[in-house]
């Protein structure tokens, strides 16, 4: 269920990032973050799940990290 989940949100958050390398228009930029670190937050759980818990809490503060500063850029426009 988490891998589909992580598999659904790469394939949104990836033509976000391509589109904004390629045109050079950041506005999505922030959606993008959102999405990535949601996409930690998942390779996170999905660690804990397989019983390593050292990728499992690596990917977990990379992922609240990411989500602060995009929640962040959200609220700085």
């Amino acid at each position: 269920m988490l891998i589909r989940l992580q598999l659904i949100l790469s394939v949104i958050a990836l033509p976000l990032m391509v589109y904004s390398f390629i045109t050079k228009d950041y506005t999505l930029q922030p959606y993008a973050t959102l999405l990535f670190g949601l996409i930690m937050l998942i390779i996170g759980l999905v660690q804990f799940q397989n019983k390593s818990k050292g990728f499992g809490w690596l990917f977990l503060f990379i992922s609240i990290y990411t989500l602060y500063r995009s929640v962040e850029s959200f609220l700085l426009k």
